[in-house]
């Protein structure tokens, strides 16, 4: 089962990923990093987006109450990126 759609510190187009607030974008290792840190993905992290990275990217968009299309637009790259922002902020073993 997919974990909470709301990271745990909460501070598309496939082309390359889309661009974020900051001007920075997601890379396809980095959507599906981060798919998988929120629980919908459990394919290895390649950097190729397939049939079930972009199925996870509906689920991922539906749990989040964006529009379910597959694509990784502004909004959808903007709720991956925090998942991506509490991952690095976790300690390391």
């Amino acid at each position: 089962r997919p974990k909470a759609t709301t990271p745990p510190s909460s501070k598309g187009s496939y082309s390359k990923g889309a661009s974020l607030s900051k001007g920075q974008a997601l890379s396809h290792r980095e959507i599906q990093q981060a798919l998988k840190v929120a629980g919908f993905y459990s394919g290895p992290v390649d950097g190729k987006l397939g049939p079930q990275t972009k199925e996870a990217v509906r689920k991922f968009q539906r749990s989040n109450q964006l529009t379910p299309d597959g694509q990784v637009g502004a909004k959808t790259s903007s709720v991956l990126a925090k998942f991506l922002e509490s991952e690095a902020e976790r300690p390391r073993d």
